[in-house]
């Protein structure tokens, strides 16, 4: 519907095998991006950390070196699709930059908490076994010690991933605490058997429940017991709720 109303800018990711039905609709002028092919605008020399990444951004009138303050490859991305708009309504590479590099934080989208705590905490949306799976392997290069992983699932939804969900948490960290999410009309403590059948087939060496996994009903519950079992250099994800600043719990929010 956006694309179809002959708009100044249309942009297309190049990276995402639906971009040309975008590029068939008509516009003042087309653009595209990518960080794998040539495209108007792109990413070059990309050197990543667990905190953003660094990377030149080219357009067919300049190239930039952006620093960007939010980690994984998803949001270089969206930073070249911001900066393609941009660039397509001639806004300035001064402008851009600055803007690129002015965002610090996405709240509940790999959203980093820092307390003083000698350990890290990001609290992240994935509600699905692809977004765990790539939330996972992009955080765990980077990770010094321990990854910790708080979650659960929601409820009246696909029942069928719960078990998959665990799996992938227990292949990919060394602690899993399975916690109640979003239970709606289905018991909490029916969702969190199902996800937590899953976590000890994670890995070839099997998780032992009460030592490197832990089914507990209460989230803030869940989320303390990673924070305590948590050391200096470790990592703990929490994920399912994002910035929801309330759950369903039956018909009640």
């Amino acid at each position: 519907q956006l694309f179809s109303r002959n708009p100044k800018v249309a942009v297309a990711n190049l990276d995402d095998p639906t971009y040309k039905k975008f590029l068939r609709f008509p516009a003042k002028r087309h653009l595209t991006y990518s960080i794998e092919s040539k495209a108007d605008v792109s990413a070059k020399k990309i050197l990543p950390s667990t905190s953003g990444s660094t990377f030149t951004l080219i357009t067919p009138d300049y190239q930039e070196i952006i620093d960007l303050r939010l980690p994984a490859s998803f949001n270089i991305s969206n930073a070249l699709c911001a900066a393609a708009v941009c660039f397509g309504l001639n806004v300035s590479a001064g402008a851009i930059k600055k803007g690129l590099e002015a965002v610090t934080n996405i709240p509940g989208r790999l959203e980093k908490v820092e307390m003083g705590q000698d350990f890290s905490v990001i609290i992240d949306y994935a509600v699905t076994p692809d977004s765990l799976e790539k939330l996972y392997s992009t955080l765990r290069p980077g990770a010094k010690g321990k990854m910790i992983a708080v979650l659960g699932s929601c409820g009246d939804r696909d029942k069928t991933k719960r078990p998959i969900m665990g799996s992938i948490a227990g292949r990919h960290n060394d602690i899993v605490v399975v916690t109640d999410e979003e239970p709606y009309s289905e018991n909490p403590n029916d969702i969190i058997e199902q996800v937590a059948q899953g976590v000890p087939r994670g890995k070839k060496d099997k998780m032992v429940l009460g030592e490197d996994y832990f089914k507990i009903n209460s989230r803030r519950a869940g989320i303390a017991k990673a924070l305590e079992l948590a050391k200096r250099g470790d990592l703990v994800i929490i994920t399912g709720m994002g910035a929801q600043e309330f759950r369903v719990v039956g018909d009640k929010k």
